[in-house]
């Protein structure tokens, strides 16, 4: 599980978080899709998920830095801010243990992206 700590660049974070943005609403066939892309090499899938994780993190710190920073009204806009936090929190599990599956068994990593996927 030693392994270096691989960042996002500056051009792929727009891509995380455009696709991070589409997950919750992706059609079936674009998520089997995506794990067919992502999955093809289990050493750059898992490399893919730990950059997702980051930039899913990052994402989950601004929530909560925009929700102590304003105060949020009880309603609408709470509610969607609370629906994403949930997401987040629950995208970030998924990955992480997707993440320690690719590193740690013999998986099929495009089967396991599009379990992680299917599943979210």
């Amino acid at each position: 599980l030693e392994s270096e700590i691989s960042f996002p660049t500056d051009q792929e974070i727009p891509q995380f978080s455009d696709f991070i943005n589409r997950m919750q609403t992706m059609p079936i066939g674009e998520k089997l899709k995506a794990a067919e892309v992502y999955g093809s090499d289990k050493d750059k899938a898992a490399e893919w998920v730990s950059k997702l994780i980051l930039v899913l993190r990052a994402n989950l710190l601004n929530i909560y830095s925009l929700s102590e920073l304003v105060d949020l009204p009880a309603g609408r806009q709470g509610s969607n801010n609370l629906t994403m936090q949930q997401f987040n929190n629950r995208a970030i599990k998924s990955f992480q243990e997707l993440h320690k599956v690719l590193k740690t068994t013999n998986v099929s990593p495009r089967f396991a992206i599009e379990n992680t996927l299917l599943s979210i």
